[in-house]
C-alpha cells in the first residue's frame, strides 16, 4: 500500500490535505519538544490552536480515536483520525482560519507565496519544485504573490 508522509491511511483526506495537516502536527510536536508524537493531554489545546473548540464528549471520543491504547501520546496517524472526524462534521473552516493565522504572522490577512512554498517543502520533502510551483500557481490564481484566506482554504480543502 502506498504511503503519504509515512501514513498508509488518509481517512478520506486528499494528499494535499494530509501534507498540510502534517505541517500543523510538526509545529505542535516541535512546540512540545517531541519527535513524531504529541501528548494526548494537550489535544484540546492543539484543536483550540487550530480554531476548533471541542466539547468534553468530543474530546473523550477524539482521545480514544488517537490514543486507543492510552499511552498518553499520539502519532500523526491519530491526528489525522481526529481531523477527519472534524472535517466530517463540517467545522473545518474554523480550523483552517486558525491555521491561516499561524502562518499570517504579520496579521495582514494574507501569506506570501514564499511562505506557502516553504510550508510545502517542509511538509513533503519528496515534492518536486515543479509540483510546488504548480500548486502555488493554482492557489494564487490572481498572481498577486499573496495567498488570502479564501485561496488558502481552496488549497487546503481541494475545492
Amino acid at each position: 500500500m502506498a504511503t503519504t508522509l509515512g501514513v498508509t491511511e488518509t481517512y478520506g483526506l486528499s494528499e494535499d490535505k494530509v501534507r498540510d495537516f502534517k505541517e500543523a502536527f510538526d509545529y505542535f510536536s516541535e512546540q512540545e519538544g517531541l519527535y513524531e508524537e504529541l501528548n494526548t493531554k494537550n489535544l484540546a489545546k492543539h484543536l483550540s490552536d487550530m480554531g476548533y473548540e471541542a466539547s468534553t464528549a468530543e474530546l473523550a471520543q477524539f482521545r480514544l480515536s488517537c490514543d486507543a491504547t492510552a499511552t498518553g501520546k499520539y502519532s500523526f496517524d491519530g491526528f489525522l483520525k481526529v481531523i477527519s472526524k472534524i472535517l466530517k462534521t463540517g467545522d473545518m473552516e474554523d480550523v483552517l482560519k486558525q491555521a491561516f493565522r499561524i502562518f499570517d504572522k504579520a496579521g495582514t490577512g494574507s501569506i506570501s507565496t514564499d511562505v506557502v512554498r516553504d510550508i510545502m517543502k517542509e511538509a513533503d520533502k519528496d515534492m518536486t519544485p515543479e509540483e510546488i510551483e504548480q500548486i502555488i500557481t493554482e492557489t494564487d490564481a490572481d498572481g498577486s504573490g499573496e495567498v488570502d484566506f479564501e485561496e488558502f482554504k481552496e488549497m487546503m480543502m481541494g475545492d
